[in-house]
């Protein structure tokens, strides 16, 4: 299933979405996807928590399968700046 929809998904199958269909159509021995933003919904309506972030991965493959693989890519992703507010 695409993950191009004529709605807004949730975040987290939004992720989820895009890691299956790049699995799929690259067929790569895994594939990580980390999602980052900020949550409006609490921002704006409800709480009213003014810098509600999120954050979301999803792996398949050797991501999932080996946690050094994995704690090696989300080191990656810190030492990038992407998990930084």
């Amino acid at each position: 299933k695409p993950f191009i929809t004529r709605e807004i998904p949730g975040y987290e199958e939004l992720a989820t979405s895009i890691a299956d269909t790049f699995q799929q159509s690259v067929a790569p021995l895994g594939c990580a996807v980390l999602m980052r933003g900020m949550h409006t919904c609490m921002a704006l309506r409800g709480v009213r928590q003014a810098n509600a972030r999120m954050m979301t991965t999803a792996v398949r493959g050797v991501f999932k399968d080996r946690p050094e693989v994995r704690q090696e890519f989300m080191t990656g992703v810190a030492i990038q700046g992407g998990m930084q507010k």
